[in-house]
Parts: structure tokens; C-alpha cells; sequence
């Protein structure tokens, strides 16, 4: 019994003594504030508790979403050159599919389409240029498997909700 006792109250020190943090995004910083009980040890003495700085590593400045290609069309021609072709980047069957409209990745992030394909088109375009810009950082796909991807998408409106979901995912995941 004793000992069961001596662990409930181990326990209970530990929970009591707990650290919470607190984040939050300032610039491109991550700042993390500590409050709550002492410093080393979890609570079994030392330290004085309150705030301590904690250094962090400077966070993303973005990630590879549609959205942020979007609006940096200067950064599109940073990575690749020009703001890319259609049928030089998704291929031949994509840029038949969407028709003359569609010239660049910049108009393929830009298109207004509401229906599934329309989001593979951006999710797809997202996706090569971050396949293309990731070259220290890694990204999911290379440029020719978002290619593959793309081609696959179009062949079912089924394929290609489940192709643009795959691909936002791995855009979203992708930080610069």
C-alpha cells in the first residue's frame, strides 16, 4: 500500500508541476514561453519558475501552397525560369484537356474552375513548381511523378479529386 501511495504522489507532483507552453508566430519566429514549476529536474527543486527565453530555429517563411505561388509569380520565375508552360510542365495530355486558356502554371493556379479538376489543375501546377524548387528541401514528388500524377487525375472525376487531395497534402507539407 505504501508504495502505491509514493507513486500516486510521484504522479500527481509530476502533473502539478508540469511546464505549459505558449506559442506563438511573430515574424518568421517561433517564440516559446514557459511557466510553472522551477527549472531542471521536472519539478523537484531548482530553478526560479516564470518566464524563460527559449531559442528556436527560424520557421518557414511559407509553404508550397496554391495560394502562395499565386500571389509570388516573381518567385515561380525565380525557380523555374519563366512561369512555366502548360504543356512543358504537366504535358500534352493536360494541356489538351484544359484547352488554349491555360497557357502558363501561373494561369493553372489562377483558374476559377470549381469542380474537381480544377483543383487537380492547381493543386498539380502547385506541386511541379515545388517539385522544381525543392531541390535542398525535399519534396514528395519529383516534377515528373506530378506529371504522372496529373495524367492519372484526368482520367476520372474520381481520380482526379483523390490525385488534387493527394497533391494539396504534400504541397501544404512542403516549407521553405
Amino acid at each position: 500500500m505504501g508504495s502505491k501511495m509514493l507513486l500516486v504522489t510521484v504522479l500527481l507532483v509530476g502533473i502539478a508541476s508540469q511546464s505549459y507552453a505558449t506559442r506563438s508566430l511573430e515574424g518568421n519566429h517561433l517564440a516559446e514561453q514557459k511557466y510553472g514549476g522551477g527549472g531542471g529536474g521536472g519539478g523537484y527543486g531548482g530553478g526560479g519558475g516564470g518566464y524563460t527565453p527559449t531559442p528556436t530555429p527560424s520557421t518557414p517563411s511559407h509553404s508550397g501552397s496554391c495560394d502562395y505561388w499565386k500571389g509570388h509569380p516573381e518567385k515561380i520565375i525565380d525557380c523555374i525560369g519563366s512561369l512555366g508552360s502548360i504543356l512543358g510542365s504537366l504535358g500534352e495530355v493536360c494541356h489538351a484537356f484544359f484547352g488554349s486558356k491555360i497557357h502558363t502554371l501561373q494561369d493553372a493556379l489562377c483558374n476559377t474552375r470549381t469542380d474537381c479538376y480544377g483543383d487537380l489543375l492547381r493543386e498539380g501546377a502547385a506541386a511541379y513548381i515545388n517539385a522544381i524548387a525543392a531541390k535542398k528541401e525535399k519534396f514528395a514528388y519529383t516534377a515528373y511523378q506530378v506529371k504522372e500524377c496529373v495524367a492519372v487525375g484526368l482520367t476520372s472525376e474520381f481520380a482526379a479529386a483523390a490525385q488534387a487531395a493527394m497533391l494539396k497534402k504534400a504541397n501544404y507539407a512542403c516549407h521553405y
